[in-house]
C-alpha cells in the first residue's frame, strides 16, 4: 500500500478565461485546505488541433490522507461547478467523480500506486 503519492489535476479541454479563473480557485482552496503551494502546469491541450495549451495544478508527495482530502476538495469545487465533470485515474483504476466517497476513493488509492490524476471536463 503507497503511502504518499502526487496530486495532478488538469482540464482535459483548452480552457476559456473564465476557467482559469475558475482553476485558480481550484488551486487557492487546495492551497489553504492543504496547507501547501500547488504547482501550475502548462501542457499541450488533448485534442488541440491549433497547438493550444491547457493548464492545471500539480502537488508532489502528498500523504494519503492529504491526497484524500484533496480529491474532497475537487469534489465540492465540481459539484458546485455543475458545467464540469470530474474523473479521477490512479493507476489503471478509474472513479467518475459523482462516485467520489470516501470508501471508494480509499479503496481506490491502496490498491494502485502512482500518481493521482484528475481530469476536469466540460459537460456537453
Amino acid at each position: 500500500m503507497p503511502t504518499s503519492a502526487d496530486l495532478k489535476i488538469q482540464y482535459g479541454f483548452p480552457p476559456s478565461h473564465e476557467d482559469d479563473s475558475e482553476l485558480t480557485e481550484l488551486r487557492e482552496a487546495l492551497a489553504d485546505g492543504l496547507d501547501t503551494t500547488p504547482r501550475v502546469e502548462r501542457a499541450a491541450a488533448p485534442d488541440a488541433k491549433d497547438g493550444g495549451l491547457t493548464i492545471g495544478i500539480a502537488i508532489a508527495g502528498l500523504a494519503l490522507k492529504a491526497i484524500k482530502l484533496g480529491l474532497d476538495l475537487v469534489k465540492q469545487w465540481a459539484d458546485a461547478r455543475p458545467k464540469y465533470t470530474v474523473k479521477i485515474a490512479v493507476g489503471d483504476a478509474t472513479v467518475e467523480g459523482r462516485n467520489l466517497d470516501e470508501a471508494t476513493v480509499t479503496r481506490v488509492l491502496n490498491q494502485q500506486s502512482g500518481p493521482v490524476r484528475v481530469l476536469i471536463q466540460k459537460r456537453s
